[in-house]
C-alpha cells in the first residue's frame, strides 16, 4: 500500500506537547511564512526536538507529484530554518 496507495496530508501547523514542571505547554509548529504544507512522520529537526521526540515529514510542495506518482522521495526532518514554534 505504501508504493502504490499514496496520500498527503495538508496542515498549516501541528501541535506538540512538553512537560514544563508539572504541567504541560501546548505548541504550534509550523513554517515561519505560515503557508500550508504536507505531512507524514519522521524524527524531530531543532525546532521540534526540544519539545517532542518526533515530529511529520514535511515534503516541500516541489516534491508533491513525485511523491503521489510513487518515486522514492527521503523521509528526513525538514531543514529548520524556515520553521518556527
Amino acid at each position: 500500500m505504501f508504493a502504490s496507495r499514496r496520500c498527503l496530508i495538508p496542515t498549516d501547523g501541528f501541535h506538540e506537547w512538553r512537560r514544563e514542571g508539572g504541567a504541560k505547554q501546548p505548541w504550534l509548529i509550523g513554517m515561519e511564512d505560515r503557508e500550508p504544507f504536507a505531512t507524514l512522520t519522521a524524527a524531530t529537526n531543532e525546532i521540534a526536538a526540544p519539545i517532542h521526540h518526533r515530529m511529520p515529514v514535511i515534503l516541500a510542495p516541489t516534491a508533491f507529484g513525485s511523491w503521489l506518482a510513487g518515486a522514492k522521495i527521503a523521509l528526513e526532518p525538514y531543514p529548520p530554518e524556515a520553521m518556527t514554534a
